[in-house]
């Protein structure tokens, strides 16, 4: 309000676009798409184009978040363009990241890595520590994915220390998340099960929905391992409350899949395939 009454446009468009940020970083994807877009038309008519990148990466990474893959790459695009012709190597930085998350999405990781060292290149070379740390536990996800356990483990564990380093508990929990998962692949179940336990508390304090709803989704997944399937339920019906409340389909989707797993290990079939038919009518017409 002060910026507006001010006639300050700059600054109102920044404003509303740090506010936007802040919906992201709290899984609050439609109001974040309000304030990111109302940025936007004011960088627009003011031809900022260091707001109009920034605001360009934060609607790609929420359309991202959404499942709305084309409409992210299309944003990332434009946006790139803007940041290489200013030569904003921070927002640059950022948008490899968010280019190698599409990339990962849709299965090419050779693409996906291929961004993620370009951001790591960029983000030493500036001194963003808050990119590295991003950057090498994203990296470390794909090793992960790629089952390249022990490069995952690496770039996790150099993600954590930096994370605590630097006090991002987002980002903390993250690492000790991708810890467990790892510590699992090598059968370290009761150390990945207390990493999980440990991110838990960290992610209700912060009041980080999309972190929250992460943690309580690989809760359900390793009390499914064990064989706990109440605890399983419990926490996957949270992680799906939680997703509902952000509007992200991609991680509704995949909690359906997750609680009809648990379904059919429990011998309930018809609620099996009530939640594998849920996570299917929203994960086939996006293309997730």
């Amino acid at each position: 309000q002060i910026f507006e009454k001010s006639g300050n446009k700059r600054g109102q468009a920044n404003a509303l676009r740090v506010i936007g940020y802040g919906h992201i970083s709290k899984g609050e994807y439609p109001k974040a798409l309000e304030f990111t877009q109302r940025s936007l038309k004011i960088a627009e008519e003011i031809q900022d184009k260091q707001i109009i990148a920034a605001c360009l990466k934060d609607e790609g990474s929420i359309y991202f978040r959404q499942g709305e893959q084309q409409k992210a790459l299309d944003d990332l695009e434009k946006g790139w363009k803007i940041a290489e012709e200013i030569q904003d190597r921070r927002i640059q930085s950022q948008l490899l990241s968010n280019f190698a998350l599409v990339y990962g999405e849709q299965g090419d990781h050779k693409r996906e890595l291929e961004n993620y060292e370009r951001a790591a290149k960029i983000s030493k070379e500036i001194g963003d520590r808050f990119q590295q740390c991003l950057v090498s536990l994203n990296s470390g996800s794909t090793y992960y994915d790629m089952s390249q356990f022990q490069k995952a483990y690496g770039f996790i564990q150099k993600g954590t220390s930096l994370a605590e380093e630097i006090g991002n508990n987002r980002f903390l929990i993250g690492g000790l998340i991708g810890l467990g998962l790892v510590q699992f692949e090598y059968g370290d179940n009761g150390g990945g099960l207390a990493n999980f336990k440990k991110a838990l508390p960290i992610a209700e304090k912060l009041g980080d929905k999309f972190m929250l709803s992460y943690v309580l989704s690989e809760l359900g997944w390793s009390s499914t391992l064990a064989g706990n399937y109440e605890a399983a339920l419990n926490y996957q019906q949270r992680a799906l409350q939680v997703r509902k409340e952000m509007d992200d389909k991609r991680a509704i989707a995949y909690s359906y899949i997750l609680l009809g797993d648990i379904y059919q290990m429990r011998k309930e079939y018809d609620q099996a395939i009530k939640n594998y038919n849920e996570g299917l009518s929203i994960s086939e017409p996006s293309g997730i």
